[in-house]
């Protein structure tokens, strides 16, 4: 692991020792990049020398998040209630169905026919 830390020394020693572009070399147009654009990767990048590099600094663990939100979603769109009042069917019901009987329960419901 030494000569890891070794190389990762030296390239951040470099920063200020190296010119990016030697003065004689001629720009090469296909090669430059504007600000917005990125740099094309041929392949993914291997990380494991930067991993092994920082893992010291690292202070916290980890903790990988289960991905169970597809097995949840399924079961919770299977749950449907049909509101007493209003006869509507509701899917991923926020509110409670106490809750929600308590806020219509002073409400009274008329059909359209009787008012007109």
């Amino acid at each position: 692991m030494g000569t890891e830390e070794d190389d990762l020394d030296l390239l951040l020693s470099l920063q200020d020792k190296v010119v990016e572009t030697p003065p004689g070399t001629p720009p090469h147009t296909s090669d430059l990049l504007s600000d917005d654009e990125s740099p094309r990767r041929a392949g993914p990048a291997d990380m494991s020398i930067f991993r092994n590099a920082v893992k010291d600094c690292l202070d916290y663990d980890h903790i990988r998040t289960e991905k169970n939100a597809k097995t949840n979603r399924s079961k919770a769109s299977n749950d449907i209630s049909i509101e007493k009042f209003s006869g509507l069917r509701m899917r991923n019901q926020v509110v409670a169905p106490a809750e929600l009987h308590d806020r219509f329960s002073d409400i009274r419901f008329v059909r359209l026919s009787t008012i007109n």
